[in-house]
Parts: C-alpha cells; sequence; structure tokens
C-alpha cells in the first residue's frame, strides 16, 4: 500500500532524446522505468529488472491534449523529412540526366571535331 502512496514519479528529470521512429516511446519508457525502478528500490527494497506496459489510458485532459500536440509535431516532422528526401533525390536525379547529356553533347563535339 506505501508504495501505491508513493507511486508518483517524476520521469521529467530523466535525460536523453532519441529521434529514430519509435524513439519517443522508448525514450519514455526508458525515463518511467528509471524513475519506477528508484521508486520501487527506495520505497519497497525491491529493484525492478525488467517490466513491459502493454498499454495506458491517460486521464489527464491536459495531458491528453499535450500528447496528440507531440504526435501530431512528430508526424509533421516525419512527412517534412520524407519531404527532404524526395527533393534531395529528385535533385541528384536532375543531376544526373544533365552529366549523362552533357557528357553525351561534349562526345558529339569530339566527334565531329575528329
Amino acid at each position: 500500500e506505501e508504495a501505491k502512496g508513493n507511486a508518483h514519479l517524476d520521469v521529467s528529470s530523466q535525460g536523453g532524446s532519441n529521434t529514430d521512429i519509435g524513439g519517443f516511446r522508448h525514450a519514455i519508457h526508458d525515463r518511467f522505468m528509471a524513475g519506477f525502478k528508484k521508486q520501487m528500490l527506495e520505497s519497497c527494497g525491491v529493484s525492478v529488472i525488467d517490466m513491459s506496459i502493454e498499454d495506458i489510458a491517460l486521464t489527464n485532459t491536459d495531458l491528453q491534449r499535450a500528447m496528440a500536440r507531440g504526435a501530431l509535431a512528430r508526424t509533421e516532422l516525419d512527412q517534412a523529412q520524407v519531404d527532404v528526401q524526395v527533393q534531395r533525390t529528385k535533385a541528384e536525379s536532375r543531376r544526373a540526366a544533365e552529366l549523362v547529356v552533357a557528357e553525351g553533347d561534349a562526345q558529339a563535339v569530339r566527334i565531329r571535331m575528329a
């Protein structure tokens, strides 16, 4: 019961960031586990080695909104990164095509001059 009463964990002080896909979920999990492990060890003398959380329900509406904004921002970032990669690929393709045309033109000039 004492562990339940002291179950509030301050996970915001745990550092780290991870920008890969799914990184947000892993970062949250790692922060939670670090805080949970510390809390359980200090309050109950139990060292938690591993634990999985399959699903959660957010009951705080402010947190729900913040999480939704964060998910939207991440989706927008992912889309922007895809757009940048598409533009980069198009530019590289154009450059390669222009190089082929220029080499062909140069070869044609060499043949005419020979």
